[in-house]
């Protein structure tokens, strides 16, 4: 039988693996942190690892590194869970010699072991037996989905717990305990709903756990409009809380957004946040050539600069929701930080957005993320 190491703090997570690949034939080790994982590769001599980069004690990054340096493992497949917003620490999986670098919130257990039984079919370590024969299991509902819908409510009344504080205090270490807490929070959500199989609420949780991160280490990029996108954050996941019973049956699909902004450059960092966000993005510099796109294609949000030349923004949005297509379409309006409070909209709309430049790209993309599950859960309820 292959041997697969799996190194993950969250014990949630690890059991549902282990369930899993213990059912494909596989035999397991698991470790919960890294010194653990390294103590273990001579004694159990896998054929694959699962590698978590968030490790205690020592984290997977280092763990990685250690075993390249011993040419046995020189060639052993390492798979690593990531956070999509996590840019550098992605960067630093490959350099340290990952095989391959998957996405948390985009990873269920079969598509897991789909990538290990991939990986094993085309760089085998050795000569390997074929996994034990699986009988089929009979249907029953994910134990993922039911653990994870039991707690989720409770959850979400503990981060806006969280979230309120965050917003009131003005103790700056009471200030950095509520991020770290908060980030925990996004990074069991992440962890929760991708054992459930709920990719938009994971996509939310790795977003979400980006943006609070950054507050922790870059307390500049704290401001009315990224305190504003938190915000958000907790209002859905309150929406989310309240439909608890439909998140399993949310699609997970890369949402498309339609950017509209004559500057290049501007143009250019929307696209990048948005594309890093996992969105399709589709940019033009004019009212003409949104409302042409639009009329052939359907958006799931635009992001439409504030200060175009021509057909003003508002106009621009009224036209796109002319079309019944798009008549519910969120939008995010972004304009210079100086003018975001005076720009801000006058009623409220959860569908009509403003972001202040410059931003942060987790910022824009939680934006994204935020909105798209919005739609959903709407959507869902009509």
């Amino acid at each position: 039988m292959p041997k697969l190491l799996l190194v993950e703090d969250d014990k949630i997570i690890a059991n549902i693996y282990q369930r899993k690949f213990t059912q494909e034939g596989f035999t397991l080790a698991h470790s919960e942190d890294g010194r653990d994982a390294l103590a273990k590769l001579t004694a159990f001599d896998p054929d694959v690892i699962v590698l978590d980069i968030m490790l205690p004690k020592l984290n997977g990054l280092d763990v990685l590194r250690n075993l390249r340096a011993q040419p046995r493992y020189g060639d052993l497949p390492v798979i690593v869970f990531s956070n999509a917003y996590q840019s550098k620490l992605i960067e630093e999986a490959w350099e340290a010699g990952a095989t391959a670098v998957l996405m948390k919130a985009n990873t269920n257990p079969k598509t897991l072991v789909d990538n290990v039984n991939d990986l094993l079919a085309k760089r085998p370590r050795r000569e390997l037996s074929q996994p034990a024969p699986v009988q089929p299991a009979p249907p029953a509902k994910n134990e993922g989905v039911t653990a994870f819908l039991s707690k989720f409510p409770q959850f979400v009344e503990g981060f806006s717990s969280l979230h309120q504080t965050l917003l009131t205090t003005t103790d700056p270490a009471q200030r950095q305990s509520c991020l770290q807490q908060l980030d925990q929070a996004c990074q069991n959500l992440a962890n929760g709903a991708t054992a459930a199989s709920i990719g938009p609420l994971a996509h939310l949780g790795q977003a979400a756990q980006a943006l609070y991160k950054e507050f922790r280490d870059k307390p500049g990029t704290i401001s009315a409009s990224s305190i504003r996108t938190s915000t958000q954050v907790e209002s859905v996941l309150r929406i989310a809380a309240s439909q608890a019973s439909r998140l399993s049956s949310i699609p997970h699909s890369p949402p498309r957004a339609l950017v509209v902004d004559d500057t290049e450059l501007s143009s250019r960092n929307d696209a990048f946040a948005l594309e890093r966000a996992g969105c399709q993005v589709v940019a033009v510099a004019s009212g003409e050539q949104a409302l042409e796109k639009a009329n052939q294609n359907r958006f799931d949000l635009f992001v439409i600069s504030l200060d175009l030349v021509g057909m003003s923004s508002q106009e621009i949005l009224r036209q796109l929701r002319a079309n019944p297509a798009h008549a519910q379409t969120p939008a995010v309006f972004v304009t210079p930080q100086p003018e975001f409070q005076s720009r801000m909209p006058s009623t409220p709309d959860a569908n009509t957005d403003i972001i202040a430049t410059p931003y942060s790209l987790v910022e824009m993309g939680l934006k994204a993320v935020v909105h798209n599950l919005r739609s959903h859960l709407q959507t869902d309820s009509e």
